[in-house]
Parts: structure tokens; C-alpha cells; sequence
């Protein structure tokens, strides 16, 4: 065998072996970096939906605070009508006699 045919062989070999050691990293790396990913995509997720629930508790805050200001605003003239109310019978009572 001739020394052109066995440096063709070794080329050969070599590339074969470098193609296949190429392809393994590329596997293995785009596996690890589909796990990254996945992992990213699950951590950013959850961050939304923390986020979300924030939102959903801070907008139920301000509709219970909301409500509670109106409690209180209806209170407020059910108390000032029942100070007049008062004021106006205390005034009749005190014309009858």
C-alpha cells in the first residue's frame, strides 16, 4: 500500500471521527441548552404568574377599598340624616312645649 493511499485513509478516518465527535457536542449542547431553556422558560412562567397574582391582589385591594370608601360615604349621610332628623324633633318638642 502506498503512502498517498494510507495519508488519504488517516484523512479520511480523521474527518469521520472529527464529523462525529462534532455532531455529539452539537447533540449533547443543544440538549443542554434546550434544558436551560426549558428551565428559563418554567422559572419565567412562574414569575408571571406571581406577577399576575400581584396584579389580581392589588386590583382587589383597590376594589375593597373602593367599597369600603363608599361604606363609608354611605354611613356618613345615613348619620348626618339621622343628626337632622334628631335636630328636627329635638326643634318640634321643644315648639310643644
Amino acid at each position: 500500500m502506498s503512502i498517498e493511499r494510507r495519508l488519504f485513509r488517516l484523512l479520511i478516518f480523521t474527518g469521520l471521527v472529527c464529523f462525529i465527535a462534532f455532531e455529539a457536542v452539537s447533540f449533547f449542547g443543544l440538549y443542554d441548552v434546550q434544558k436551560h431553556a426549558i428551565k428559563n422558560s418554567e422559572e419565567m412562567g412562574a414569575s408571571a404568574a406571581e406577577f399576575a397574582e400581584s396584579v389580581a391582589d392589588t386590583q382587589a385591594r383597590e376594589r375593597f377599598a373602593l367599597l369600603a370608601k363608599e361604606k363609608a360615604q354611605r354611613v356618613e349621610r345615613e348619620m348626618k340624616m339621622v343628626r337632622e332628623d334628631t335636630e328636627l324633633m329635638a326643634k318640634n318638642m321643644t315648639k310643644k312645649h
